[in-house]
C-alpha cells in the first residue's frame, strides 16, 4: 500500500545549500540531474532533505529541495522520471517532470521483507562522511556532463587531514571547469568531517 507524503519544495541559492556536520550524504545521478540527501538527525536538530540539481548545456540549475519523512537512508536510485530513496522498511519515491523538477506527493511502498532492498540499490555512493576520500585522502571528481562551450560539469570531493586524530575534513562541491582545468563556477554541497580507521594515520 502506498502512503503519500506532502512535498515541500524550495529553490535554494548556491550560497545557502551547504550541509553541515552529522549528515549522511547518499547520492545518485540521473540523465540530466544529480540528487543527494542529508538529515539523519531528528527533526528538532535537522530536517531530512533530498536536493535535486539539474544540469544541461548551460550548466547547473538551482537546487530544488524536497522534505522527506524522517528515516535512516540505506540507498538511492536515480531514474529518468523519479528518485527512489530506501529506508529499512520502505522505498520512498519522488516523481520528476520533464525538467527533472519534483512533482506530486512522495510515495511510500513498504518492503516485502524489512531490510532487504531490491538489487538495483547495490553499490551506493556517498559524497560526505561515507565517501572514499575520507580514507584515501585523495580528491575525487565525477564527471556529470558538458556545457555547449565545452566546459565540464563535475562533482568534486576534496579531503584534508584534520588536526584531530582519525578525522578527515571534507568539502564537496558541484563545479564547472574550463577546458584548461580552471574552476569557473562552484555550488557548495557539503562541508564537514569523516572518520577513518586510526590504523590509516
Amino acid at each position: 500500500m502506498k502512503r503519500p507524503f506532502s512535498i515541500a519544495i524550495a529553490l535554494t541559492l548556491a550560497c545557502s545549500s551547504v550541509a553541515k556536520a552529522d549528515s549522511d550524504g547518499y547520492f545518485c545521478v540521473g540523465k540530466d540531474y544529480i540528487a543527494y540527501q542529508f538529515g539523519l538527525a531528528a527533526p528538532s536538530v535537522a530536517l531530512h532533505r533530498l536536493t535535486i540539481v539539474r544540469f544541461d548545456s548551460r550548466g547547473f540549475g538551482y537546487p530544488r529541495v524536497v522534505e522527506l519523512p524522517q528515516f535512516q537512508v540505506h540507498g538511492m536510485v536515480c531514474a529518468d522520471d523519479m528518485v527512489r530513496v530506501a529506508s529499512f522498511e520502505a522505498i520512498h519515491t519522488v516523481r520528476l517532470d520533464s525538467m527533472s523538477r519534483p512533482v506530486g506527493p512522495i510515495e511510500s511502498e513498504p518492503l516485502a521483507i524489512r531490510g532487504k532492498l531490491p538489487s538495483e540499490f547495490a553499490g551506493q555512493r556517498n559524497l560526505a562522511g561515507g565517501s572514499k576520500p575520507v580514507s584515501s585522502l585523495k580528491p575525487e571528481r565525477l564527471t556529470l556532463g558538458k556545457t555547449a562551450n565545452g566546459h565540464v560539469l563535475m562533482l568534486e570531493i576534496s579531503p584534508k587531514k584534520s588536526k584531530a586524530v582519525c578525522v578527515t575534513d571534507l568539502t564537496t562541491r558541484l563545479i564547472q571547469v574550463s577546458a584548461r582545468g580552471t574552476t569557473l563556477k562552484s555550488l557548495p554541497v557539503f562541508t564537514g568531517i569523516g572518520h577513518r580507521a586510526c590504523g590509516e594515520e
